[in-house]
């Protein structure tokens, strides 16, 4: 017993010492370039041992890596302005449409947050907007759950026929993985279409090999294994009535869809083809769609005769 507590207090006293030593090495690379980092995070690195020993701990307690993938992601949180984004930043009909959200939580008492597939249709100008409400919303949860959550990658209702965008799945993954490490304990993969499964392995590949320990493809049925059906939603068999979509769900502030184009300076057809997507799922989901285009295209052509 006593060898045992000795083992662990020295695991402890070399962790200790890990941590301070990746701190050091990062805030002298930071003093080289100070622009390229946010001042929250430079605070964060100096104060918080668990936000340093977090990328310590998912890189096998290996200082060099460890320093190395917390500098690449300071960079990316200043690069992505993820302390500037807010989700009443992003257009209204991505919240009324409960393409992602937080809900309930686990048996284990962590939050669950849900994406939902079926609703990331491979567009351009749409890839943004999903990837962006992703990263708004995990540092969100990071600020809100320091112990950790849950995620599920939902596939009910997706057609195959509608240029579904994989790649936005993979790239939320790898990014809530590896900028956010040990926030999301297991995603739980759900109702995937059988036509994907040949490709569940070469999915699989494409994640990082972090993100690849962290996946669980479940049913269902499996699902209510660890959270309880009371604190499921409707759409995978659950029994909450928790709002996820609709206006309720909606932040104060966030633009229409045609406020957000004229920030972003989009074109007609950008908007069309937003415009497009959104409407037929908003059509799906039951939910008040976005303005027509002809209401941004009067706008446009108003901007243009004013010039």
């Amino acid at each position: 017993m006593v060898l045992e507590k000795n083992k662990i207090r020295d695991r402890a006293n070399q962790s200790a010492e890990d941590v301070q030593s990746i701190r050091e090495k990062v805030l002298e690379e930071i003093s080289i370039n100070p622009d390229e980092y946010h001042e929250d995070d430079i605070e964060r690195v100096r104060t918080d041992d668990w936000f340093v020993k977090k990328f310590y701990v998912t890189r096998n307690r290996n200082v060099k890596p460890a320093t190395t993938s917390l500098i690449s992601s300071l960079k990316w949180r200043k690069s992505q302005k993820v302390h500037e984004l807010k989700e009443s930043d992003l257009p209204d009909v991505y919240h009324r449409l409960g393409s992602f959200f937080v809900y309930k939580t686990d048996k284990e008492g962590r939050k669950v947050f849900y994406g939902r597939c079926k609703h990331y249709r491979r567009n351009a100008d749409l890839r943004p907007i999903i990837i962006q409400s992703g990263i708004a919303l995990g540092h969100k949860i990071e600020t809100e759950s320091p112990e950790g959550i849950v995620g599920i990658m939902d596939f009910k209702g997706l057609h195959l026929t509608k240029a579904f965008d994989l790649e936005i799945v993979r790239i939320l993954i790898n990014t809530i993985v590896i900028h956010y490490p040990l926030l999301t304990r297991v995603f739980y993969v759900i109702n995937l279409p059988s036509i994907l499964h040949t490709f569940s392995s070469m999915f699989m590949k494409m994640l990082s090999q972090e993100a690849q320990k962290r996946v669980k493809f479940v049913t269902e049925k499996e699902l209510q294994q660890y959270i309880d059906c009371d604190s499921i939603p409707d759409f995978l068999g659950g029994t909450c009535k928790q709002s996820y979509k609709g206006d309720d769900v909606v932040p104060e502030g966030s633009p229409d869809l045609i406020e957000y184009a004229k920030r972003n300076n989009w074109t007609v057809k950008q908007y069309q083809s937003i415009y497009k997507i959104a409407k037929e799922l908003a059509d799906e989901e039951e939910v008040k769609p976005p303005p027509p285009p002809e209401l941004y295209s009067a706008y446009i052509e108003n901007k243009s005769s004013e010039r």
